[in-house]
């Protein structure tokens, strides 16, 4: 699966569109280690794992773009002791339980990255879905100016157990 899909709406029909270049700049990872350092056993330390990618994009056109959809995703852990935070853009955890919906409007909240750019988690269910977040689907909406360049940043740490493998980051 590639990492985000570009998609223009133009008259309610997605297409791609040449006259928009983006960049996906290499993932910059940053590892760190906290805990109790006891130098006879790794037991209690926790590995922390922050990972930022950027996307650059680039409106070529002599006319405006608006409402330009790019999709991402963070990794989503299936176990319990590995645990993913979403660090930018700063968008509301899914709620804790399967099926809770009481954090739903707070989650489906638009959040202001920059000027012209929003975040929020997406979901082909809509904004009343009760896995809204929980796939780890991010949806930004980009408004260009003729010419104008924009940076989008993804920021997400893991952490885990000193001892645990993490794969398929």
């Amino acid at each position: 699966m590639h990492p985000f899909t570009l998609l223009i709406w133009v008259d309610a029909v997605a297409r791609i569109d040449s006259s928009v270049r983006i960049a996906y700049h290499p993932v910059i990872h940053k590892a760190s280690r906290i805990g109790d350092f006891n130098f006879s056993s790794d037991f209690n330390k926790t590995k922390i794992q922050t990972y930022i990618q950027r996307i650059t994009i680039y409106n070529s056109k002599l006319v405006s773009i608006s409402r330009m959809h790019v999709y991402d995703q963070v990794p989503v852990s299936e176990d319990e002791r590995i645990k993913v935070a979403l660090v930018c853009p700063a968008l509301t955890a899914p709620a804790a339980e399967e099926g809770a919906v009481g954090n739903l409007k707070e989650i489906a909240q638009v959040v202001k990255v920059q000027n012209g750019v929003n975040a929020q988690w997406h979901s082909g269910g809509g904004e009343g879905d009760p896995a809204l977040g929980k796939d780890g689907k991010i949806k930004w909406t980009c408004e260009l100016a003729p010419q104008e360049k924009v940076t989008l940043s993804l920021e997400y740490t893991v952490s885990a157990p000193a001892g645990v493998t993490l794969a398929g980051i």
